[in-house]
């Protein structure tokens, strides 16, 4: 008899005892598979979560009254490993013919004339898709 055939016999014999040792091979199988998926999803979202997080920086110019212009940004999109670079500017802007909204507000200053309640912060974006 050969060796197929004398397992063969054996697992017909003790069927019981196959199926529980099938179950058990199945269970270890299905626990190592789902491991292996997590360890995987684990990686891209890794990657993901690095790409995201780690990859912006800012560029402020410390002189007051000052900004940088837009063809100074060309030397910056040369550096190496910069997908793309979007340029934004945040100022203090005074309207001209129209009033600042007013609402309650628990601070109340004094000191600031007609001139400075109606300043408004302004922020410009070349793409605000990004």
């Amino acid at each position: 008899m050969n060796p197929i055939q004398r397992s063969w016999a054996y697992v017909s014999r003790k069927r019981l005892r196959s199926f529980i040792l099938f179950l058990i091979l199945l269970v270890l199988l299905a626990g190592i598979s789902a491991c292996l998926t997590l360890m995987k999803s684990n990686k891209t979202v890794e990657s993901n979560l690095y790409k995201s997080l780690n990859t912006s920086f800012s560029i402020k110019k410390i002189e007051n009254g000052q900004t940088f212009k837009l063809s100074d940004l060309a030397s910056v999109s040369k550096i190496k490993g910069l997908e793309n670079v979007s340029p934004e500017l945040e100022t203090v802007a005074k309207l001209k013919d129209k009033e600042a909204v007013t609402g309650e507000q628990s601070v109340e200053r004094d000191d600031l004339s007609a001139a400075d309640n109606n300043l408004v912060s302004l922020t410009a974006l070349e793409d605000s898709s990004k």
